[in-house]
């Protein structure tokens, strides 16, 4: 894979596609990305998330604003009920938003002007072309005489195209069209417990509340229902400021709830009546769930984390899932599965995105000839087990009993072990 490939076509316009479109564009590779949003704008994806090793190397090297994209935190603060520091983990952390991200990946990859940077860097004459088409949905995919036929459905227009690629890179998310039709059997199995999610900018919280969380991720155990939550700064959301007082205090938690009960479906039906199955989007969540979850948090979580809960304008909730699939190259090393249409972790230790810049870093030594598709595919796996069962352990620790946990530990460390004797690992996920 060492010369140029004219027509690659990356499916999904995810920040793990967007990053993969950067790394090719700059090597000379022709790259069409195909995103089923009707837009490139985006709106209601404030979530808040770890900027990794791998994606703070991807941007040293292919970031050419060279703008801030992260609020730094200096370790994790565990705190009782009296908001009294408990105990503190020192480790670095680096804290964007999934919005920043999207729009200063967009500035690199095709130019695209916004708040989040208006002026884009210029295009180099090396650079192959750089396409972001919105509004095409890809409804099947084949290997046809070496070539790889995509049928897509445009929104916009109403009518099907079809593109033929050299080489295709699945990177349209935990609800993957390409991990379907390659691998129609992986399961996404539903954890046990929900996240809810919100954003509070820091000019609307009291002084008290900012200064407790400033600088540090803040958690939160609770024993009586068995759940915690998370919070922590990330870049404002209108323009990515990570200026202090333009910054915005973002929480995750995460609340034990059966799929089989009651409580599941009124928390998983939105404004319009509609039962999601795995996220109620940011506007849709219904007054009557937000009160009653917000009347828990006040019965259980330090009165800065309710202050939070109250001041919230647009909650969301999804319920939290993983899936691993058992091979990530196909069609004779012509399309790959890449970030989470690869492997979807639960977030508990924030490495999504990170995957997906380890991904991209890792073909981009194929694409050079310094590393095999097979070799390549290996590495993905073997990355894609460790975390998840990485995040489960954090996962059972804050939700669920002891035995949970340390099963959990065992099967980790078994998985670790493996990993490290030659010929073991994998024979099969």
């Amino acid at each position: 894979m060492e010369s140029k490939l004219n027509n690659i076509v990356i499916v999904g316009g995810s920040l793990a596609g967007l990053m993969h479109g950067i790394m090719l564009k700059r090597l000379g590779h022709n790259v069409h990305i195909l995103e089923q949003n009707a837009s490139s704008a985006r709106s209601g994806y404030a979530a808040g998330i770890s900027a990794g090793p791998h994606v703070q190397e991807f941007l040293k090297n292919h970031d050419f604003t060279k703008l801030p994209y992260s609020v730094d935190a200096e370790g994790i603060q565990l705190l009782e009920k009296t908001s009294k520091v408990k105990r503190f983990i020192k480790k670095p952390y680096r804290l964007t938003s999934w919005t920043l991200l999207y729009y200063r990946l967009r500035a690199n990859f095709d130019g695209l002007r916004s708040d989040f940077c208006s002026d884009p860097p210029p295009a180099s004459e090396s650079d192959g072309k750089a396409i972001f088409d919105t509004g095409k949905r890809v409804i099947d995919v084949e290997l046809t005489d070496g070539t790889v036929k995509l049928r897509y459905e445009d929104v916009n227009r109403d009518k099907d195209g079809m593109l033929y690629a050299d080489f295709v890179i699945g990177a349209d998310g935990a609800n993957s069209f390409i991990r379907r039709k390659v691998l129609p059997n992986v399961q996404r199995p539903y954890a046990g417990y929900v996240a809810f999610r919100g954003t509070v900018p820091q000019r609307d919280v009291s002084e008290e509340t900012n200064r407790i969380f400033d600088g540090r991720l803040s958690l939160c155990n609770m024993s009586k229902p068995k759940n915690y939550i998370l919070l922590y700064n990330i870049p404002g959301e209108e323009s990515g400021s990570v200026k202090p007082g333009e910054r915005v205090l973002n929480y995750i938690w995460y609340y034990n709830v059966a799929e089989s009960s009651q409580d599941f479906t009124d928390i998983m039906t939105d404004t319009d009546g509609h039962v999601h199955h795995s996220m109620v989007p940011t506007g849709k969540l219904r007054k009557e769930v937000w009160d009653r979850q917000t009347g828990i948090g006040k019965s259980v979580l330090p009165k800065h984390f309710v202050e939070l809960l109250e001041k919230t304008k647009q909650p969301f909730v999804s319920a939290v899932s993983d899936s691993i699939v058992p091979a990530a190259s196909f069609f004779d090393g012509k399309l790959i599965l890449v970030g989470d249409a690869l492997s979807l972790f639960r977030p508990h230790v924030a490495l999504s995105t990170n995957q997906g810049a380890l991904h991209c870093s890792l073909l981009a030594k194929v694409l050079k000839g310094e590393m095999s598709m097979m070799q390549w595919e290996r590495k993905a796996l073997q990355y894609a087990s460790s975390t998840r069962l990485s995040s489960i352990v954090v996962g059972n620790y804050g939700q669920k009993g002891l035995v949970s946990f340390f099963v959990s530990i065992i099967k980790y460390f078994l998985v670790i072990i493996g990993q490290k004797i030659p010929g073991l690992w994998p024979s099969k996920l």
